[in-house]
């Protein structure tokens, strides 16, 4: 026999006021609905960044009816897509994962790269500008190699 998990509206609402107080998920959205004319799950990101992805790339929505779809929505921390009707809860962290795992690994690794070669610690910015003063960068040896 399932149990009934739902909660009452007041326990739901203090969920979500002490979800706010605590540091925010990367992984957690801002809100969730289904878009019946494009078939599509539709995550909004704080910054207002969307995402929409088609629900047949979420394998936990086969066979779920459209008029159940439009309940979907978000637990109080923004972590997890809810469906009731199904019995669903989907880790928003798990749908953008697989997302990226679809991306070309080329693109990733160069978006990625940059992200990562752009960030300036103290120790960088101290070193840079000793090497500024001693005019630059010192240049690399060139070493003379013999042909046969």
């Amino acid at each position: 026999m399932k149990k009934n998990h739902h909660i009452s509206q007041e326990a739901y609402e203090k969920a979500l006021a002490d979800s706010a107080k605590r540091v925010r998920n990367p992984w957690a959205v801002d809100a969730v609905e289904y878009d019946g004319v494009k078939e599509s799950i539709l995550m909004r990101f704080p910054g207002g960044v969307g995402l929409a992805l088609p629900v047949s790339f979420i394998d936990e929505f086969a066979g779920v009816k459209p008029a159940d779809l439009l309940k979907v929505y978000l637990s109080p921390s923004g972590e997890t897509l809810c469906l009731d009707e199904a019995d669903v809860h989907i880790s928003t962290h798990g749908l953008i994962r697989d997302v990226f795992a679809q991306l070309p690994k080329e693109m990733l690794a160069s978006r990625f790269g940059s992200i990562g070669g752009s960030r300036s610690s103290e120790t960088k910015k101290a070193t840079s500008a000793e090497n500024g003063k001693k005019g630059g960068r010192p240049k690399k040896a060139v070493v003379a190699t013999a042909h046969k």
